[in-house]
């Protein structure tokens, strides 16, 4: 009776347009085979590869499953076909691949179609990755516009970021320097807390770092005179740091901080810049920078900066004639080594009138 069933019923598995009646599996079941047993039964399938809706009538016919599906879900695809000893799970999985689709056995036990659920987004961990770069321009760099300073050389005397240096450090950059024209170092520390130019007749000898009086300023880490520098041409600078608070490397400092003055050094690249200002109380300066390599490998540079200043004063009777020369060379015979050659010259004249 089970056989009769079985060959009355093949007709069934054709696509209708509408979902049919879902029938027990039990019915389409081998005869005398339990259907879980049916399922896991290896057979032999030989369905070549053809329209998908084609496909799956062959399967029901080889394998004696119930099949209920819309016919527009299996419209206008194809299948690879089977061949070879399966299971029907098995084969129908291979018939149904690469058409989106995915078996579905219900509560009655009858199998139908239906959109396979997307695929979960793979995750994957990405490998470190390290983003290196570099400033626009260098430390020493003419063009540079920079206002903001990433090193100073004056806390440890070594090349060690600011960041990284447990000390209070402001350093006064050259592009500040252009843009505010300062012609005196005075000037130029007017840009940092803390510091004032001790009282005086116009002279501007000698600072005051929180409210200690420092009368020693550096000079690339050297000391140098107060009588000279306390008034020095700006024109030479690269940089003006100033130390907060005690500095340790240094033996004579106060405990209110130091000032260092970082000068021009020699450039890789030919630069050359020639400037002339006007100002109140018959101020006129000429100030000038050049600088390049003197050989093709680089290792012999040289800088040379000055300018000459011609003044009044806000008080009756006072000018000031003043000319600096500030040549440098600089050797490098190898990576690790340079050797630099520095001179400044100053002539300067501050002419009194007294009546």
């Amino acid at each position: 009776m089970a056989s009769r069933n079985s060959r009355s019923l093949r007709g069934v598995f054709r696509p209708f347009p509408l979902m049919l009646r879902t029938l027990p599996l039990a019915a389409f079941a081998l005869a005398g085979t339990p259907p879980a047993f049916a399922a896991e039964r290896t057979q032999a399938f030989d369905i070549a590869p053809q329209p998908l809706a084609a496909a799956l009538n062959a399967f029901a016919d080889a394998s004696g499953m119930a099949l209920s599906y819309p016919a527009e879900l299996a419209a206008g695809l194809q299948s690879p076909g089977v061949k070879g000893q399966f299971t029907a799970q098995q084969a129908l999985q291979r018939l149904l691949s690469g058409s989106g689709l995915a078996p579905r056995t219900t509560a009655n036990g009858t199998i139908t179609l239906e959109k396979a659920p997307a695929a979960p987004a793979e995750v994957s961990t990405l490998s470190a990755v390290t983003v290196s770069g570099s400033r626009s321009y260098g430390a020493s760099d003419p063009y540079s516009k920079d206002y903001a300073v990433d090193k100073s050389f004056a806390a440890t005397k070594t090349n060690t970021p600011i960041f990284e240096t447990p000390t209070s450090i402001q350093v006064v950059s050259r592009a500040v320097m252009d843009d505010q024209k300062t012609t005196r170092i005075k000037d130029a520390l007017e840009n940092v807390s803390g510091v004032r130019a001790n009282p005086s007749l116009g002279g501007g000898t000698g600072f005051i770092i929180r409210g200690f009086r420092n009368g020693n300023v550096y000079r690339n880490g050297l000391m140098a005179s107060e009588a000279f520098f306390g008034d020095f041409d700006a024109g030479n600078l690269e940089n003006v740091e100033v130390i907060k608070g005690p500095a340790q490397l240094y033996g004579r400092t106060e405990p209110g901080g130091m000032i260092n003055l970082t000068t021009k050094r020699g450039l890789d690249s030919a630069y050359y810049s020639l400037e002339q200002q006007f100002g109140n109380y018959d101020h006129y300066r000429t100030q000038w920078d050049a600088g390049g390599p003197l050989t093709a490998d680089k290792s012999l540079v040289y800088r040379f900066s000055g300018a000459y200043q011609s003044n009044g004063s806000f008080r009756d009777f006072v000018s000031v004639d003043r000319m600096v020369f500030n040549p440098s060379i600089t050797w490098r015979p190898s990576d690790a080594t340079d050797l630099t050659l520095d001179i400044e010259g100053t002539d300067k004249n501050l002419f009194i009138i007294f009546e």
